[in-house]
């Protein structure tokens, strides 16, 4: 199998071996290295197999002390892209000889095919032995698409002739694409602010693959969640009928009789006919339960953390993300979720049982933002457009970033926290009673 390129109306074909057919008369790519037309014969070059990397020198210079890339921070050495911006930062020992001449620097990212991925390059006046280049990689530096993991090393011009630093690939500067994935949705037209935040708030997490563990409520949510009308009809069903229910009755019956053994609630039933005692857990104070069913571990159970009204819901309603929905900015905050239901109200005893009046409802989201499904595709992304698509383009300019992607930027960086994230409570006045018999609260 084989792959074509054209550059600069000239033809490259790419076979298996790595190795290039041309025809035309010239051969320029890259880092502008030219192959002259001796041993050329009918339009193409003969002789012996060559490899891409054979263009381009990649042993070690005298002129060149060290060269390697460094954190922006403690100036160490590394291997990994700065995690809190695009500046991407470059270290070189030369020879005391080239003070006074010029260099020539460009980046370059490893590929199979084409070394050219991503494309800076610059100039300096070599003013001293140790030098420190500092570059912004931003969207215009990404050429095309591919891994979601690019891998950049510098070409290092002096005196006409070219060298690849660091000297191993093991040194050279991992890009995971990831870490522009907000920017491009703050790109978009309108802006994906909100699911800017939760990726931000990913990113700045310790690493932590156990979303239970993480309880993160976003204030203002359900409201900015209810402007989208696809969204809103469940929560109209919710508000209208489901909160009552014959099933939701029985549920809430459960969950009280639940707050009177939880230490956390201590609820107290009335003791006398007559008497009078009110229901609800609406605090949002974080505390642990074990043995809670964990819908992404096949239901294992785990503890869990949790705001304490999530102990005490008693109806839930799933919105499921349709593969015809827009990609917008809920879908790229959310995309499935679920609606909660908590009671609030007063308990009378009657002297044979209790009526239960609910005299306000709280509404509320539960979602969980990880990454913990394997392969699970979250679509195709451009840099250099700030463009995301469901489906693959089949375009060069894209990047396909699954949830893998995220699992290796979590490797790496030791950063990523996978959470379940909470909406702030939306209370609505209701009216409704129903009778229980003393053995149900």
């Amino acid at each position: 199998m084989s792959r074509t390129r054209i550059v600069n109306g000239k033809t490259f074909i790419h076979t298996e071996k790595s190795h290039l057919l041309y025809s035309g008369k010239s051969l320029i790519f890259s880092a502008q290295k030219t192959i002259s037309e001796e041993g050329q014969k009918d339009g193409v070059i003969y002789g012996e197999d060559f490899e891409m990397e054979d263009l381009e020198k990649s042993s070690k210079s005298d002129l060149i002390k060290e060269a390697y890339w460094i954190d922006k921070e403690s100036s160490n050495k590394t291997n990994l892209m700065n995690i809190s911006s695009n500046e991407i930062n470059f270290y070189i020992k030369l020879d005391k000889s080239t003070i006074g001449k010029t260099i020539k620097l460009t980046i370059r990212s490893l590929d199979l095919v084409f070394d050219d991925n991503i494309s800076v390059e610059s100039s300096f006046l070599v003013k001293k032995e140790e030098m420190f280049f500092k570059f912004n990689l931003n969207a215009e530096n990404f050429q095309r698409g591919g891994d979601a993991i690019q891998k950049l090393y510098f070409l290092i011009e002096i005196d006409d002739e070219k060298y690849k630093y660091p000297l191993s690939k093991d040194d050279y500067l991992k890009v995971h694409v990831v870490h522009y994935i907000p920017q491009v949705m703050r790109a978009q037209n309108p802006s994906w602010e909100v699911a800017a935040k939760l990726q931000d708030r990913w990113f700045k997490g310790n690493a932590s693959s156990e979303p239970w563990k993480n309880p993160v409520i976003f204030k203002n949510l359900l409201d900015w969640i209810l402007k989208y009308s696809r969204v809103k009809d469940v929560y109209d069903e919710i508000i209208t009928e489901l909160w009552k229910t014959d099933n939701a009755i029985k549920e809430l019956k459960k969950m009280i009789k639940q707050m009177t053994t939880d230490s956390n609630v201590n609820l107290k039933l009335p003791s006398k006919r007559g008497e009078k005692s009110y229901f609800g857990v609406y605090s949002s104070d974080i505390k642990s339960y074990q043995g809670v069913k964990q819908p992404k571990l096949n239901n294992d159970k785990r503890t869990e953390n949790m705001p304490l009204f999530e102990r005490f819901y008693y109806q839930s309603k799933s919105y499921e993300i349709s593969l015809f929905e827009p990609l917008d900015d809920l879908t790229g905050a959310l995309a499935s979720f679920s609606f909660r239901v908590i009671g609030i109200g007063s308990i009378t005893n009657t002297g044979n049982g209790y009526l239960v009046d609910i005299t306000k409802i709280g509404i509320y989201i539960k979602d969980s933002f990880d990454f913990i499904t394997d392969g699970e595709s979250l679509g195709y992304w451009s840099i250099i457009d700030n463009n995301v698509e469901k489906l693959n383009p089949f375009n060069s300019d894209y990047y396909k970033i699954t949830n893998n992607s995220y699992q290796k930027y979590r490797k790496d960086y030791g950063k990523g926290m996978d959470f379940n994230l909470y909406s702030d409570i939306k209370y609505l006045s209701v009216n409704y009673n129903f009778f229980a018999k003393k053995n149900e609260l």
